[in-house]
C-alpha cells in the first residue's frame, strides 16, 4: 500500500497497518506523523506500544477517527473472496448497502445510454464517497490479486487453513509408524519391503516399545488392519488419544449501537440526505448497558502415553465502568445509572453522558443532532444541519436550525440561521437570521437584517441594530437603531407574537 510516506520499521505489523491505513486517509497528518516518530523514539518499553492509544493521547487524531479507522484495519487485514469493488466498499463500511444499489441502478441506465462509468467513479461523484476512499479500496483489489497463488487462494488464507501437525516416522521390519507430536495419534502402514506379515503380538510389542497405552483399538481392528492390503499405501489409526477442550474467553456484549452513523437516509422520494446521519443512541436510567458471558473451563485432553494435555485457561474480562453506569450484583450487566448518551472511550471505559459533547463542527461528518438533553458544541453549526436539544451551546450557527427546549448559547454569531428556543438566547452578533424565543434575548455586540420575536425581553446595551424587525413583549434596552443610511428597523414591545400565532 503505497503513501508519500511510509511507516518506519521496527514497528508490529498491526501498528504498521494502522499508521499506513492512517497516512492514506489523512486521519494522519504528515507534520502529526514526523511528530509521532519523535514519540516513538522517546519511548523505551520492552512491550508493544498501542499506536491507536498514543495518536489519541497526543491528540493527533480524534476520537471520532477511532472506530473508522480500526474498521478499516481490519478490512484491509482480511482476506476477501469477492475484491469487486461495491462489495469491498461494503466491507471496508464505506458506504452502506442502500447507497450502493442506487448507485448500481444508475450504473445500469448509464450503461443503457452508452455510457459505461466505474461504480468507484459514480460514488466519488454522488459524494457518497472520497477520493482517498476510493484510492484504499483499489490498493486492497491490487494485493489481493497480487498475493493469489496458482489454486486462486491469497497467502492470507493460506495461513489460516488446518494442516496436519508434525510427526515423526519409524520404520519397523513388518511396518512404517507415524507418531504425531502433538501426542494424539499413532498411525501405522505395512512396509512393502517386509519379508512377513505382522502379527497383534508384533504390534502391541511396537506400542509397549513406544510407550503408548492409551486409546489402542482393539484385537478385531488390528485383524483388520493385517488382512487388509489397502494399509501398504493407507494409514491405519492404531492409538488416539482425546484432545483437550479449551476454555473459552469472557466476551462482552453491548446492548447499544456502538457507531450509530451511517451513510445518509433515504427520503419518501427515494433521495439521498447525507446530512441524516442516523439517531444518537439513548437509554433510560435502569437500562442494560452491557452483558458479560463468564469463560468457560475447559476439559484436560489424554495423549496416547496415558498423560494429561492440559487445557488453555480462559481468560476473564472484566467491565471498565465509567461516569453513569453501575454493575449488577453478580458483575455480569452493567446498567445507566442515569439517563443520555450510552458510549465507549477510547480506554474501552462504558459511561453515559448526561449530555451531548461534539468535537468540532456539526456537520457532514455528524449529520443533524437529535439530543433529548443538552448539546455542547466546541465549533460550528454549519449551514443545513439541524440541532434539536434542551440546552444548546456553541461557537457560531452558520446557516444552521437550531430547536432548544431550553436556553441556546452562542459564544460568537448567528449568521442567516434559524434559532427556535423555549428558553433564553445569547450571542456577540446575529446577521441574517430569523428567531424567536419564550424567555429573553441579549446580543452584545450587533444585529443585522434579522426578524426576532421574544416573549421576554431584548437586550443590547452596547451595540446597535441595523435594518431588523424586533417584537419583544417584555420590552427592550437597545443603546443605538440602525444609521441615516441603512434601511429602517421596525420595533414592537409589550405585543406577544406567541399568542398572535396561537
Amino acid at each position: 500500500m503505497a503513501t508519500d510516506i511510509e511507516p518506519k520499521k521496527g514497528l508490529s505489523s498491526r501498528n504498521a497497518l494502522i499508521l499506513k491505513v492512517a497516512l492514506f486517509l489523512n486521519y494522519l497528518s504528515k507534520d502529526n506523523y514526523l511528530k509521532l516518530n519523535e514519540d516513538l523514539e522517546e519511548i523505551k518499553s520492552e512491550e508493544e506500544i498501542d499506536i491507536l492509544k498514543l495518536m489519541l493521547k497526543k491528540k493527533y487524531i480524534n476520537p471520532g477517527q477511532v472506530q473508522d479507522l480500526i474498521k478499516t484495519c481490519v478490512a484491509v487485514a482480511k482476506p476477501q473472496s469477492d475484491t469487486r469493488f461495491g462489495s469491498l466498499a461494503l466491507s471496508f463500511d464505506f458506504v452502506n448497502e442502500s447507497n450502493l444499489n442506487l448507485a448500481l441502478e444508475e450504473q445500469q441506465t448509464l450503461k443503457k445510454d452508452g455510457q459505461n462509468i466505474f461504480i468507484g467513479d459514480l460514488l466519488v461523484e454522488a459524494g457518497m464517497l472520497s477520493e482517498r476512499q476510493r484510492k484504499l479500496i483499489h490498493q486492497k483489489q491490487k494485493l489481493d490479486s497480487s498475493s493469489k497463488d496458482g489454486f486462486g487462494k491469497s497467502a492470507a488464507q493460506k495461513k489460516y487453513e488446518y494442516s496436519e501437525p508434525e510427526r515423526t516416522e519409524y520404520i519397523e521390519k513388518e511396518v512404517i509408524f507415524y507418531i504425531q507430536n502433538d501426542a494424539l495419534k499413532a498411525l501405522v502402514k505395512k512396509n512393502v519391503n517386509a519379508t512377513k506379515e505382522a502379527t497383534i503380538e508384533a504390534l502391541k510389542g511396537y506400542l509397549e516399545q513406544y510407550k503408548i497405552i492409551y486409546g489402542i483399538k482393539d484385537d478385531m481392528d488390528l485383524k483388520y488392519f493385517i488382512r487388509s492390503d489397502m494399509f501398504k499405501t493407507k494409514e491405519f489409526e492404531i492409538a488416539t488419544g482425546i484432545p483437550p477442550i479449551h476454555g473459552t474467553d469472557a466476551k462482552i456484549i453491548y446492548m447499544f449501537q456502538e457507531d450509530h452513523l451511517t451513510a445518509g437516509a433515504i427520503d419518501e422520494d427515494g433521495n439521498i440526505d447525507f446530512r441524516d446521519r442516523g439517531e444518537i443512541p439513548t437509554v433510560n436510567e435502569g437500562d442494560v448497558l452491557a452483558e458479560k458471558i463468564p469463560p468457560q473451563e475447559g476439559k484436560d485432553g489424554i495423549s496416547i502415553y496415558g498423560d494429561a494435555i492440559p487445557y488453555i485457561a480462559p481468560e476473564d474480562k472484566e467491565f471498565n465502568c465509567g461516569p453513569g453506569t453501575s454493575i449488577s450484583e453478580d458483575g455480569l450487566e452493567v446498567h445507566a445509572a442515569v439517563s443520555g448518551n450510552p458510549l465507549i472511550n477510547e480506554d474501552e471505559q462504558i459511561r453515559v453522558n448526561d449530555r451531548y459533547d461534539i468535537e468540532g463542527d456539526v456537520d457532514y461528518t455528524t449529520g443533524h443532532i437529535k439530543f433529548h438533553k443538552n448539546v455542547f458544541v466546541d465549533g460550528n453549526i454549519k449551514s443545513g444541519f439541524r440541532v434539536e436539544a434542551i440546552d444548546v451551546v456553541c461557537n457560531n450557527i452558520d446557516g444552521g436550525i437550531v430547536k432548544a427546549d431550553g436556553n441556546v448559547t452562542v459564544y460568537n454569531g448567528i449568521t442567516e440561521a434559524k434559532v427556535e428556543a423555549k428558553g433564553n438566547i445569547k450571542a456577540k452578533f446575529v446577521h441574517g437570521s430569523e428567531i424567536s424565543c419564550l424567555g429573553n434575548m441579549n446580543v452584545d455586540r450587533e444585529m443585522v437584517d434579522s426578524a426576532v420575536s421574544v416573549e421576554g425581553a431584548f437586550e443590547m446595551i452596547r451595540g446597535r441594530v441595523y435594518a431588523s424587525e424586533i417584537t419583544a413583549k417584555g420590552g427592550m434596552h437597545v443603546e443605538d437603531i440602525g444609521t441615516e443610511k441603512t434601511k429602517a428597523s421596525i420595533i414592537t414591545v409589550g405585543a406577544s407574537t406567541f399568542m398572535e400565532k396561537e
